[in-house]
């Protein structure tokens, strides 16, 4: 998912297998049921080519097998959408060499802020993503400090209509975009006060 709203994106749960267990997961995929790798390659069929932009998401895509991974990159480029991918990097540790195939790699760097973070400088096409919470708030300092080479990707935690978990409360929004003007990219900002609008994405 690029951090803004394409206009014209499908976004496509490709699994809903994760190596991951974030608090803050905005699909809770865990209590979902499984999408088999043939479901994930018919809707990749359906949706390339009919939208501007196809982003594979899960889950972790990283999970899924390289020949159905290879089948569906090679799906959405020969129909002309551009291709992201949203990974917590599983993906490009496995497939190194898919990597540069994507328009934009939307990396999820730390589960929690409290991993050292594993950069790949040979690739120009990822993005370094952290999912901000009120609990993991106080941890967004020392990780910028920790690494100060990288322009990150804030998103706040958000939730679709009628979830009941909390979100980055508007307080926390406010200190994040006061405190680190110049080290968070600029669709960060904006992130900060207008949410992803789920309705303007197609979910697959």
């Amino acid at each position: 998912m690029p951090i803004l709203n394409v206009p014209d994106e499908a976004e496509i749960e490709l699994t809903h297998l994760c190596n991951w267990n974030c608090r803050y997961c905005a699909i809770c995929t865990r209590s979902l049921p499984a999408i088999s790798e043939e479901e994930a390659v018919e809707k990749v069929r359906f949706a390339a080519g009919k939208f501007k932009t196809v982003t594979f998401s899960g889950g972790e895509p990283g999970l899924l097998s390289r020949k159905n991974l290879e089948f569906m990159i090679k799906c959405v480029k020969d129909s002309g959408s551009a291709l992201c991918i949203n990974t917590n990097g599983t993906f490009i540790e496995k497939y190194p060499d898919m990597v540069s195939l994507f328009d934009e790699v939307v990396y999820h760097c730390s589960e929690d802020l409290d991993d050292t973070l594993k950069t790949y400088p040979l690739f120009r096409n990822i993005r370094y993503m952290l999912v901000i919470d009120d609990f993991n708030l106080v941890k967004v300092k020392p990780y910028l400090d920790a690494n100060p080479d990288v322009a990150f990707d804030i998103v706040p935690a958000s939730y679709e209509p009628g979830d009941l978990r909390k979100p980055l409360s508007a307080r926390g929004r406010m200190e994040i975009a006061r405190e680190f003007r110049g080290r968070i990219t600029p669709e960060s900002y904006r992130r900060l006060f207008i949410d992803k609008d789920f309705d303007k994405v197609k979910y697959f």
